[in-house]
C-alpha cells in the first residue's frame, strides 16, 4: 500500500504541550516510531472509544512499536485561576485511565499544520519521520476505521 503524506516536511509537523505527568512534551522525541494522536473536546472523548479500546487490545510487541498521544483542547481554561482546577481535573483523568494526557492551552493542534476540530473527536497518524499520513474527525465509521490500521500497519 502506498501512503500518501498529507504533509511531506517531518519538521513543519511539531508542537510541544504541557503534559499531565509533568513537563513539556514534544512531538519530536516521537520521531522513529509512528504515532497516534487523539485530539478531543472533553464531551467528545467517547466517541472513538471502539478504535482506542482495539488499540489497547493490540499485541504487546506491535503495540510496543507505537506511541500514542492523547491531547485535550484547553483554551476554555486558559483563564486567571481556572488553568490549576482545569490542570488538575485533567490530572485526575489522566490517572484514572492510566494515560498522560498533553493539554493544549492555546489551541496549538487546532492551527497549521495539523488544523483539527476542537469541538470533535479527531484522529491522526504520523508516520516514523513525523509526516501525517491519517486525519479524520469525528466518530470514525467502519470503513475510516479499517484505513486507520491499514495506514498504521503501513507506516
Amino acid at each position: 500500500m502506498r501512503i500518501e503524506r498529507l504533509f511531506p516536511e517531518p519538521s513543519s509537523v511539531d508542537f510541544a504541550l504541557e503534559s499531565t505527568a509533568g513537563g513539556t512534551r514534544a512531538l519530536a522525541e516521537h520521531r522513529g516510531a509512528p504515532v497516534v494522536l487523539f485530539y478531543e473536546a472533553r464531551d467528545r472523548t467517547s466517541d472513538n472509544a471502539q478504535l482506542k479500546q482495539v488499540l489497547t487490545q493490540l499485541d504487546p510487541a506491535v503495540r510496543a512499536r507505537l506511541v500514542v498521544i492523547a491531547a485535550g483542547d484547553m483554551r476554555a481554561f486558559d483563564l486567571p485561576g481556572a488553568r490549576p482546577v482545569a490542570r488538575a481535573a485533567a490530572r485526575a483523568v489522566a490517572a484514572r485511565h492510566g494515560f498522560e494526557i498533553l493539554l493544549d492551552w492555546k489551541g496549538v493542534l487546532a492551527g497549521p499544520p495539523f488544523d483539527l476540530d476542537a469541538r470533535k473527536s479527531n484522529v491522526v497518524v504520523l508516520d516514523r519521520r513525523g509526516s501525517i499520513v491519517f486525519r479524520a474527525s469525528g466518530v470514525l465509521g467502519p470503513s475510516e476505521i479499517a484505513r486507520f490500521f491499514s495506514v498504521l500497519r503501513a507506516t
